[in-house]
């Protein structure tokens, strides 16, 4: 499966883990989406610089795992792309004008 979406966080909870969450529109409303790297797909992460604001392309597959007679999903990754950088922010010098 593949989703698209701006990144609005992205969290190292561990050595071996890595959590993406995007932002999609759906139904007029966004919602965020949590996706979950392990190994190399962790490894891609860090080598290509993702940050929040990222707009990023995200191969994944699911699955689930029984625990105490309770089922618990994961979205994880099999390949990510940044389609498009975030915008730097810019500074003005407010006396000179100047764009920095």
């Amino acid at each position: 499966m593949v989703e698209t979406g701006k990144v609005i966080s992205v969290i190292s909870s561990n050595d071996w883990t890595t959590q993406v969450v995007i932002r999609k529109k759906w139904n007029n409303a966004y919602l965020p989406i949590c996706f979950s790297a392990y190994d190399e797909q962790k490894r891609l992460i860090n080598q290509i610089g993702l940050e929040v604001g990222d707009m990023v392309k995200i191969n994944y597959h699911i699955y689930s795992k029984k625990f105490n007679d309770k089922y618990y999903t994961t979205a994880q990754i099999d390949l990510i792309r940044i389609t498009q950088k975030k915008n730097p922010q810019l500074m003005v010098d407010l006396e000179t004008g100047l764009i920095l």
